[in-house]
């Protein structure tokens, strides 16, 4: 009988088989309860253990959500907004220490402290990739050195935190062999980090993103032979000695700032040095050395004279971007006909002048043309568009002196989702055939000579967003089709010569958020379907001829409201002067793309004198909460009683009822109004406050005599009511009087203040800066997030120390920003805003009290503080 299991070598190598199994599922099952118990310690040191509530004992670590796994263990978590809100020592000491991790993500994960390991923690040597942006570390930039551990990390981000220089950076350098090093906005300024970051060697590194500090000194680049792209915009970067030579540095551009490679130079594919202070010419070096770049940004500086010719050979530029600088003479197209690949050309905010040249249009490539605020003349070249392959989105001519109609032939950029011609001297009328523009999103065509009516073809445009027309000389009415584009959002038509009722059909838009008609000559009744706008924050209909009664419904969407979709726009507000021919409580301006200082244009076909103006980017920041913030119906012939339903939008800053014949009472649930800056219902029939009701009578016998005697009282007391009423206004305008005649001796010009956010989100972020100051300055939808608060002048100067240096924390376009410790130790920000006006204006600004209204006269006598956000 053989043997039931044989020996030999069959036998042997099946033991051996079975051993090497056992023995891979023995390291493979210890691995991950190594791993499971690192992960589930970090969740143990969480604040918040409802977060990652799958991560429980007894369970595959491979099945945690964020975990990956490959071979024996976890090799990747991906933890990115995910509110962990716990120190990087947490990390270090679990995630870091997962022992086959290639990959850690905890972007904008709540994490805070200092880049640094306890004893005994270790760091993967597997890893390769950590990402900690938009976190809230801190601590010096050296401390980045802790990472060393990591030997075979090769991308790392840790940009959007609050790093700072500690000024010995330079001593060991970062010690890091990385490809892929950002560190873009954070609060590094010492002329050595750089030095400090490229101290170890900088053999591999591929991509060096500094954006967003304010660094200064130089750059030496010069021994990175990968470094494919450099970001170093928004920094102190400036020009150097020019007498260097060129063939080391960029000369007369940024010497001694950025050094590169006097043979073999650096093949960048993108290049970014926009918003430092490089002043003077555009080097040669730069244009013989850009044949490989598929970027370059050179806007935001202080750069002059005309583009050289020599970028010509920069053939690869698919986007080419010198926008805000001083460069002048005609538009060099042949330097762009040689860019075949170019998609982007971006060059406004400069002072090219003369006309535009018909071979534009051979640019086929092209997606976006912003040639806005230059001085460019002439008339807008009919062959702009007629190449039939042309890729156009964007055209933007805005802010320049075209003159002529506008042609027809731009209906041939049937790409187009972008069109912005403001701020020239077209005229004209409006060409139908920009109703076959099926993808535009955006039409702005305010402040030029058009007539004619709106074309019914534009209703043909579901895609369209938003239509500005201010400031032309449109007539006829709105084009009821109109509510065929669902997706407008933002209406402007002031200032033009339109009649006719406003459609009812307008209240089919769901988006719509602005809807800006004054100054026109529209009759009939305010429609109540304004009411359906499920988004209406801003309406704006003064000087006009509607009448009837105020629609209770208009009011029915407050608290339901979300606009987030119109975030991003830039605006101005232009607060009226209150002068005698100008209405209404000011203008909302889109304002993208044109220089402020030019505002004055406006004044032309107005007849207001602006002289507080306030920009920034609208940012609403309710979701589903929100009310309108501005009403403004004055100058009309509206009849009846003010809607008690007025008070249950919240957030409204300003309502102007003013100049129409309404009456009756003012209903009390104005009160509710806890964020109104501006209050005005001056010039109207009768309006009173109501008095205290007649108490009933408990008995029933003698009601008849008692009712007489109450309706006797109650005309008595409204006689007395009225009477002291009436004393109390002359009074409190004799008080204004007084006090702005002392208030003249003591200040020049009145002082404005609003509260600003200091935060960082990656982007630009200025929150519909109409903030509360003396008048509607501003809108903001954060700014309602804490009651109104009173200050004089005095109270200003203390908390400032007198507007003394030592408060300053920063300037911008607007003027002045000071740190302030209120008396109740409040922290917040006090900007003292430049008034863009001219010198005459300037002059002649007074303080004055506005009309009879005594409602109106006590907002000139405070300065109201609103709070966006506490701290800084």
């Amino acid at each position: 009988m053989r043997p039931l299991f044989a020996s030999g070598p069959f036998f042997s190598h099946l033991i051996l088989i079975s051993l090497i199994s056992f023995e891979a599922a023995f390291v493979a099952s210890s691995s991950n309860n190594r791993d499971s118990q690192l992960l589930l310690g970090f969740k143990a040191s969480l604040p918040d253990q409802s977060v990652l509530q799958n991560w429980v004992p007894n369970q595959d670590p491979c099945s945690f959500s964020g975990v990956t796994c490959q071979g024996s263990g976890v090799s990747s978590v991906e933890l990115g907004y995910t509110l962990l809100n716990t120190d990087f020592h947490s990390v270090a000491a679990f995630l870091l220490a997962l022992k086959n991790l290639e990959y850690l993500s905890l972007m904008k994960a709540g994490i805070t402290g200092n880049i640094s390991f306890r004893s005994g923690s270790k760091c993967s040597s597997l890893l390769t990739t950590l990402d900690l942006s938009q976190n809230t570390l801190s601590g010096p930039v050296s401390t980045v050195s802790a990472l060393a551990s990591c030997s075979n990390l090769k991308f790392l981000n840790l940009s959007t935190n609050s790093l700072v220089s500690s000024g010995g950076e330079e001593s060991r350098g970062l010690q890091l062999s990385l490809e892929v090093l950002d560190l873009s906005f954070n609060k590094l300024s010492a002329v050595n980090v750089v030095p400090w970051i490229l101290h170890g060697g900088c053999n591999e590194l591929k991509h060096l993103a500094l954006k967003g500090n304010e660094i200064a000194g130089e750059i030496d680049v010069s021994n990175c032979r990968k470094l494919k792209i450099l970001d170093v915009s928004w920094n102190n970067f400036s020009m150097g000695n020019p007498s260097l030579e060129a063939a080391q540095l960029w000369n007369s551009l940024i010497s001694p700032a950025i050094s590169f490679p006097s043979t073999s130079p650096l093949q960048f594919l993108l290049l970014y040095l926009a918003d430092n202070k490089f002043q003077g010419q555009v080097p040669l070096y730069l244009t013989e050395a850009c044949s490989t770049l598929v970027e370059l940004v050179l806007s935001s500086n202080n750069l002059s004279g005309m583009l050289p010719t020599g970028f010509a050979s920069c053939s690869s530029l698919k986007s080419f971007d010198v926008s805000t600088n001083n460069f002048t003479g005609r538009l060099p197209i042949e330097i762009f006909q040689n860019m075949n690949s170019l998609k982007k050309l971006g060059l406004a905010f400069n002072y090219f002048s003369g006309p535009l040249p018909e071979s534009l249009s051979s640019l086929f490539n092209l997606e976006a043309l912003d040639l806005s605020s230059n001085r460019f003349s002439g008339s807008i070249p009919i062959s702009l568009c007629e190449n039939p392959t042309n890729r156009l989105q964007v055209l933007y001519l805005h802010n320049n002196i075209l003159i002529g109609s506008i042609p027809a032939s731009l209906s041939n950029c049937s790409q187009l989702v972008s069109l912005h011609l403001s701020f020239n001297y077209l005229t004209g009328t409006i060409p139908t055939s920009l109703g076959a523009l099926s993808k535009l999103k955006d039409l702005r065509l305010w402040l030029n000579q058009l007539h004619g009516e709106i074309p019914r073809e534009l209703s043909y445009i579901q895609t369209l967003e938003t239509l500005i027309l201010d400031f032309n000389e449109l007539s006829g009415a709105i084009p009821s089709g109109l509510s065929n584009c669902t997706k407008l959002n933002w209406i402007s038509l002031s200032n033009n010569r339109f009649t006719g009722e406003i459609p009812a059909s307008l209240g089919k838009l769901s988006s719509h958020a602005i809807l800006k008609l004054s100054n026109n000559s529209f009759y009939g009744r305010i429609p109540p379907e304004l009411g359906d706008c499920q988004s209406l924050i801003w309406l704006d209909l003064n000087t006009n001829y509607l009448n009837g009664t105020i629609p209770p419904v208009l009011f029915k969407h407050s608290g339901k409201i979300a606009v987030n979709f119109i975030a991003g726009k830039r605006y101005m507000y232009a607060k009226n002067d209150g002068s005698k021919e100008c209405h209404g409580s000011g203008n909302l301006l889109e304002f993208s793309g044109i220089r402020q200082e030019q505002l004055g244009r406006i004044s032309s076909q107005n007849p207001c004198n602006f002289t507080r103006v306030y920009g920034g980017h609208t940012q609403p920041t309710f979701n589903d909460n929100g009310s309108m913030i501005f009403l403004d119906l004055s100058y009309n012939l509206l009849l009846g009683a003010i809607p008690k339903e007025i008070g249950t939008m919240p957030y409204l800053f300003i309502l102007n009822l003013g100049h129409n014949n309404i009456s009756g009472t003012i209903p009390q649930e104005i009160g509710n109004l806890k964020g109104l800056g501006i209050l005005d219902l001056s010039y109207n029939r009768s309006l009173w406050f109501p008095s205290p009701p007649c108490e009933n009578s408990a008995a029933a016998s003698g009601s008849e005599h008692r009712k007489s005697h109450c309706r006797q009282a109650s005309l008595a007391g409204s006689v007395a009511m009225g009477l002291l009423f009436s004393l109390f206004c002359i009074f409190g305008v004799i008080i204004v009087i007084v006090e702005t005649k002392k208030r003249r001796k003591k200040q020049e010009s009145s002082l404005d203040v609003y509260m600003d956010s200091c935060s960082h989100s990656g982007a630009t972020n200025t929150s519909w800066k109409l903030t509360g100051a003396r008048e509607a300055l501003s809108i903001n939808l954060a700014t309602f997030e804490k009651p109104l608060r009173k200050f004089t002048f005095a109270d200003l100067l203390e908390a400032t120390n007198g507007f003394h240096d030592d408060s300053l924390i920063g300037s911008g376009g607007f003027g002045d920003v000071y740190k302030a410790q209120l008396k109740d130790g409040s922290v917040v920000a006090i900007k003292k805003l430049i008034h863009i006006v001219d010198k005459v204006t300037e002059k002649r600004r007074r303080w004055k009290p506005l009309g009879r209204s005594s409602t109106r006269t006590s907002f000139h006598s405070w300065v109201t503080v609103r709070w966006v956000r506490n701290g800084f």
